[in-house]
């Protein structure tokens, strides 16, 4: 995730002058918000609704002695309009079409100037294995989730004049290769060199796409690397896509409790005519045993 912290805060330097006000909202742990106050040349503020969420936030913040504003509120109710930028990461994915745009609708009300948004990129297929190998394992951690190609639609819906979007987080992708199970070292390098080279494009590597908005109807400058969106995504097609891969998690979750209780049903097979075969044998020895006890009872002479 470093690489990703790396990449996030060069691309808001780009955007934002020295002093600039942020907000993180719906922060959750604030990772973001920690790299950008790392630089100590913007003024951070962290809001979210779970009082736990702050606490853990405020607790990262303090133990690198970074300041911030830590905020209680609900980004979707409608704030002050007082800061150069409002983003998150990873949250719209959980909500529906509509809650998107009352989120952004909030976000908006207490920005000035921008609005920026990333969510997981649809497009990366490689993120959608290591989700469907957690699925299917029971340890997929982030719930339900629809990952995204395009935010223009949404954005546009919050009033928000769309300024382009960028594909982000390679290096985390790479990540994903490291964590996914079953792959020897061999092929694992074989993936991460292919995952590298100009054979697979950037929209394919990135694990996140990131939305670029403005409050604003003012031209903006915007830095390089912000591009249209080629072809608007309608929504009901990421859906269903995030529907089909839990669908696939499900299968394979099914098929490998069907592999293991084959095993389990063989196994007991085998201890079955295991067991069978000791009673047979406890069986012949007691018949043995009584047949001498009747002999030597009919021809006790025959004791010594």
């Amino acid at each position: 995730m470093k690489g990703f912290h790396r990449e996030f805060v060069k691309v808001v330097d780009e955007l934002l002058a020295p002093g600039s006000c942020i907000l993180e909202a719906g922060c959750g742990a604030g990772w973001q918000s920690l790299a950008l106050a790392r630089l100590k040349k913007y003024r951070i503020s962290l809001m979210d609704f779970s009082q736990e969420a702050l606490k853990y936030a405020k607790t990262i913040f303090e133990c690198e002695n970074l300041e911030a504003e830590f905020i209680l509120e609900d980004a979707f109710e409608p704030g002050e309009a007082k800061y150069d930028l409002v983003f998150n990461a990873g949250v719209l994915e959980h909500y529906t079409f509509d809650k998107q745009v009352a989120f952004l609708k909030g976000m908006a009300s207490r920005s000035r100037k921008y609005v920026m948004v990333l969510v997981p990129n649809r497009l990366c297929h490689l993120c959608w294995f290591w989700r469907i190998q957690k699925s299917a394992e029971g340890d997929w951690p982030f719930g339900k989730e629809v990952p995204l190609t395009d935010l223009s639609a949404v954005f546009n819906a919050a009033g928000l004049h769309f300024l382009g979007q960028m594909f982000m987080g390679e290096s985390w992708t790479e990540e994903f290769i490291s964590g996914l199970a079953g792959l020897d070292d061999r092929l694992r390098r074989h993936i991460l060199e292919i995952h590298r080279s100009p054979l697979i494009p950037r929209s394919q590597r990135s694990y996140l796409v990131a939305a670029l908005g403005s409050v604003s109807v003012e031209k903006l400058e915007i830095p390089a690397g912000w591009e249209d969106v080629p072809q608007p995504v309608e929504e009901k097609i990421s859906e269903v896509y995030a529907a089909l891969a839990d669908a696939l998690a499900l299968k394979i979750s099914a098929d490998q409790q069907l592999r293991t209780l084959s095993v389990q049903l063989v196994q007991l097979h085998a201890e079955q005519k295991q067991l069978r075969r000791r009673l047979e044998w406890r069986r012949y020895h007691i018949v043995d045993k009584m047949v001498a006890m009747f002999w030597y009872a009919w021809h006790p002479n025959s004791v010594n």
